[in-house]
């Protein structure tokens, strides 16, 4: 819901996530229409930014994509983005150590739930068939939360410092980009970088080793590294600990490390 208590409120704190999606699945319900129902209100023609953010929510990020899938000019597409980041449902991000390319991503939760699921379903919901559009959502979920996750840890970044959970002050937050992806990179330029891959899943001591191999590797073609790297592992469930006491692995070198 993106955090809008407006909407928050819609919901039914008893009730599992599938019951709640189902009731936004209604048509007629306020969370059905509301996305539309607002872009309406701000905007001039509300059928080409419709276009726009079902492409952005579909998982496209490049402007020369949105504008070939939204039907539009590429040359216009900066007049329609400038509107939608002002009203924060839609941001552009320019990978850590590169001015281009810019990537183009929505941040609000809610336009982006609504655009990836509910727009491109209306077919299918405005027959009754909310099952058959639940199974859709189900087998996609997973795609869709590993990106949403990753916004939430970003925007965490500041309380994980506070925390002393990030040993890196962050004065750059981002995500790097060239053929691989570091999911986020926190830079206090010249003294510290934290690479950080987050992780919508479990994740085991084993597989963990792996994936702070494959940071280090990526971290060294980045050309961000700094005098002291940390690299950090951010998931939704967790095998490296033997208490419940938070702890971090450090690897010694590619192939060993210590807890």
């Amino acid at each position: 819901m993106g955090g809008t208590p407006a909407y928050l409120e819609k919901l039914n704190p008893s009730a599992d996530l599938w019951e709640n999606v189902s009731r936004i699945f209604r048509p007629g319900s306020y969370l059905y229409d509301e996305a539309l129902n607002l872009l309406r209100q701000e905007v001039r023609e509300p059928r080409v930014y419709f276009s726009i953010l079902a492409s952005l929510a579909g998982g496209r990020d490049r402007p020369s994509q949105v504008a070939s899938e939204a039907g539009i000019d590429p040359r216009n597409l900066d007049n329609y983005l400038r509107l939608l980041e002002e009203l924060d449902i839609v941001r552009k991000v320019r990978p850590l150590g590169y001015r281009r390319p810019v990537k183009l991503a929505v941040m609000d939760n809610y336009f982006s739930f609504h655009f990836r699921y509910v727009y491109r379903m209306r077919h299918l919901l405005e027959m009754g068939l909310v099952e058959e559009a639940l199974g859709k959502v189900r087998e996609d979920f997973p795609s869709y939360m590993g990106r949403v996750f990753e916004r939430a840890v970003e925007e965490l970044v500041p309380l994980m410092y506070e925390a002393k959970l990030l040993p890196t002050r962050p004065f750059q937050v981002g995500r790097w980009r060239k053929g691989e992806e570091i999911n986020l990179v926190v830079r206090d330029p010249g003294v510290s970088t934290t690479f950080i891959e987050v992780k919508w899943s479990g994740v085991g001591e084993m597989e963990a080793k792996k994936i702070v191999r494959e940071l280090r590797r990526k971290a060294a073609l980045s050309g961000l590294i700094s005098g002291e790297d940390h690299y950090m592992i951010v998931c939704r469930e967790g095998g490296v600990r033997e208490s419940s006491t938070p702890r971090s692995w450090s690897p010694s070198s590619a192939d060993s490390g210590h807890l």
